[in-house]
């Protein structure tokens, strides 16, 4: 297995190797691990896994010889260093972005996009709320957190926001909720995602509801699917 000392030694002799040569490759990592013993099965894999999600290596920029392949740098020379908030801070800062880009949101819908306990999600959408960066509403018995300037910036750019637009697949106006009736009708869902196995099909709206999902031919040609 990965023991904290074998992690620690990874992590000195990746970060040696960037800081002498640079952004490196996944391979590259490996080759220099070997003689920390990775050679079995998985286990370089697991460490650029677990030196990444700890803040010590992110991916950076594209391999120049491999397509679809990025080269790893130090986490701080690409993020910054490391907040140093609470984990609790860090979850309303997590709930305020998440309502000001996606609001108006519930609990349900942060508790479903961040995969976390919806009592947590829901001490955090009110603690940006008591620090004025949300605003909470009720609306038919549901509380919703948005950003205080929505109704302000709907007025500014309603007729925008309604005119006709094709998004991509996996679009955050469909996905990022755990509640979509608001965009797309339940009847239609399986339309969006067939089979409900989270491959999200291209979508046209208007007037800010979903009404047919689209492809585009290699002649660029754009064909709407209605829903039925």
């Amino acid at each position: 297995g990965i023991t904290e000392d074998l992690l620690s030694r990874a992590a000195s002799v990746a970060l040696a190797l960037i800081d002498d040569d640079g952004p490196t490759s996944r391979a590259h990592l490996t080759s220099a691990w070997a003689h920390l013993g990775t050679e079995r099965a998985g286990v370089a894999y697991h460490l650029i896994y677990a030196l990444s999600v700890s803040g010590v290596l992110v991916q950076g920029p594209p391999h120049p010889a491999r397509a679809g392949e990025q080269l790893f740098v130090r986490y701080e020379s690409l993020v910054g260093a490391a907040p140093s908030e609470s984990a609790e801070e860090a979850l309303t800062a997590w709930a305020t972005q998440y309502g000001r880009s996606h609001g108006p949101v519930t609990e349900r819908d942060f508790a479903r996009w961040t995969g976390l306990p919806i009592t947590q999600c829901r001490r955090a959408l009110r603690a940006a709320a008591e620090g004025r960066a949300l605003e909470e509403v009720e609306n038919a018995g549901v509380t919703y957190w948005r950003d205080p300037e929505v109704p302000a910036l709907v007025e500014a750019h309603r007729e925008e926001a309604e005119r006709h637009l094709l998004l991509p697949a996996f679009d955050e106006l469909i996905l990022g909720y755990a509640d979509r009736t608001a965009t797309l009708a339940a009847a239609h869902e399986t339309d969006v995602v067939p089979g409900r196995n989270g491959v999200f099909r291209p979508v046209a709206v208007r007037g800010g509801r979903a009404y047919a999902t689209w492809t585009r031919n290699a002649a660029g040609e754009v064909r709407l699917t209605p829903f039925p």
